[in-house]
């Protein structure tokens, strides 16, 4: 969590008053505002059992994350005194602009993998993710990623034990795996319909598009 807030003035007395001779668009009082959230929450749950030559390893975990971020910005020129400073600007004065804004996402994801091994030479792992965003199209916010590996470690085998001074960890592995990302701004999925004019045969259409 972070929160900042800037105050700026430069009113009666300063540079900006004495150089305008009064007060013009340079004499101001100025607020900015922003705050943000991020919490991430995760669960991992681990479950091993061998069986002779036989490791099996189940893993289980959860994942959840939210990231909010609120901002707000006001500024008032041809500021008269220094009475209130930046604490009573005028949202009716022509002479005030105010903007704000405001983004929050959420994410989910539920993990499964499985790790096996046979007398620490011969291993495989499977795994699935389904993950959801809500940076992403309401249909499409949810997808799911499998994903396997199988590896050789050679430096156990037998026929090996002559290079075991110089050479003690030797694998082999091949994987494969589906991978995804909601690294996009929030809301950026969302559809907007726009209004338009076409020029039809000379004639001026009112149309209407989604972008």
């Amino acid at each position: 969590m972070s929160y900042d807030k800037t105050k700026y003035f430069q009113g009666y007395g300063s540079y900006q008053y004495i150089e305008a001779g009064s007060t013009d668009a340079s004499v101001l009082a100025r607020l900015t505002q922003n705050r943000s959230y991020n919490y991430s929450w995760e669960n991992i749950v681990t479950y091993t059992r061998q069986f002779d030559n036989h490791n099996f390893t189940l893993t289980g975990v959860t994942t959840w994350n939210h990231n909010q971020s609120e901002n707000s910005y006001i500024q008032q020129t041809h500021i008269k005194e220094n009475v209130y400073k930046w604490n009573n600007l005028d949202g009716t004065s022509t002479n005030t602009t105010a903007t704000s804004s405001y983004t929050m996402s959420k994410g989910m994801g539920y993990v499964g993998r499985l790790n096996y091994s046979y007398d620490g030479k011969y291993l495989a792992s499977f795994s699935i993710r389904h993950d959801g965003s809500s940076r992403l199209y309401h249909e499409k916010r949810w997808a799911t990623f499998p994903a396997g590996s199988a590896g050789w470690r050679i430096s156990e085998e037998n026929f090996m034990a002559p290079t075991r001074r110089w050479l003690d960890n030797l694998k082999i592995r091949a994987s494969y795996g589906v991978t995804g990302t909601a690294g996009i701004n929030p809301y950026s999925s969302v559809q907007e319909l726009e209004s338009g004019t076409l020029l039809v045969g000379g004639m001026a259409q009112d149309i209407w598009k989604f972008s």
